[in-house]
């Protein structure tokens, strides 16, 4: 199962995300299938991983360059980060 194909939306990987846990709770499934659902939980967990990775890199953010004048620029991690940081230092 290590071979599966990617799951088109985060959403249809969350939900066999959850589907794989749910199966993984029954107490009398063999070893062998639980370790391959485990296995692909892995997987299905790094495809959720990609799908909000790529989606932060589309998040933009609004900034008023001067009064009332906006332009879009695309979110930077690092800057907000350390926003971050700054205000908790305050």
């Amino acid at each position: 199962m290590a071979n599966q194909a990617p799951l088109e939306s985060f959403e249809a990987a969350v939900k066999r995300l959850e589907e794989i846990v749910n199966a993984l709770d029954d107490q009398t499934l063999p070893l062998d299938k639980a370790l391959a659902l485990f296995e692909e939980g892995i997987g299905v967990s790094r495809q959720c991983a990609e799908h909000l990775n790529t989606a932060r890199a589309r998040v933009e953010k609004l900034v008023e360059t001067s009064p009332g004048v906006f332009s879009l620029e695309a979110f930077d991690q690092a800057e907000a980060d350390q926003a971050t940081e700054d205000q908790g230092e305050k």
